[in-house]
């Protein structure tokens, strides 16, 4: 394994961006994600997820030996990061867990080829994510009367060494894409 320097780490981008902080999980009751479906728990994905379109340099994107779409309005590549990436596919599972009320008039052949592939697609990236990371907060056990296997305790009460979120957003407002322009992007490959 060799260390990235400053002139071959592709993310140097970012680097001013990442500030750490000690965190605590909250509950899903804190947290306001999880639960049936409703437009407020919508709204709270949406703003998750506000600022997931970002512009890079095109310098920027070939350190990642990658190319992306140019804006069309402004200058730059446009890209997400993993964290939006990550946060986006978790969202998606969520709604496909509430067919019901998300996809209630699609057609089980739509489902399986439309929404389960995606579906794979983000529980197979959330583990390869989850393993790049590894988490090493220890997670403990407690015997329930009416259980025979011992069941995870929350463990809401350890502090995590986590990115500070808000710092980092601030940090990369003047690369995001607005929803204003990302709705008026238009495909130069189809006939218009």
């Amino acid at each position: 394994m060799s260390l990235l320097s400053p002139e071959t780490n592709p993310h140097v981008f970012a680097k001013d961006a990442i500030r750490y902080k000690r965190t605590n999980f909250l509950s899903s009751a804190e947290t306001g994600l999880t639960g049936p479906p409703s437009p407020e728990m919508d709204a709270a994905w949406d703003r998750l997820l506000d600022d997931a379109s970002i512009r890079l340099t095109a310098n920027e994107v070939s350190r990642f030996n990658s190319s992306s779409i140019d804006l069309q309005e402004s200058k730059g590549k446009l890209a997400w990061l993993e964290i939006s990436h990550q946060t986006h596919c978790i969202n998606y599972i969520r709604k496909a867990l509430y067919r019901s009320y998300y996809y209630a008039d699609l057609a089980e052949q739509d489902w399986q080829a439309l929404i389960m592939p995606h579906v794979d697609h983000c529980l197979n990236d959330l583990v390869q994510n989850a393993q790049c990371r590894a988490d090493t907060t220890p997670k403990f056990f407690e015997w329930e009367t009416e259980r025979i296997k011992p069941t995870i305790v929350p463990n809401y009460h350890i502090a995590r060494t986590c990115v500070d979120l808000d710092y980092f957003k601030d940090s990369l407002q003047d690369r995001v894409v607005s929803h204003a322009e990302m709705r008026r992007l238009k495909n130069p490959l189809l006939n218009a």
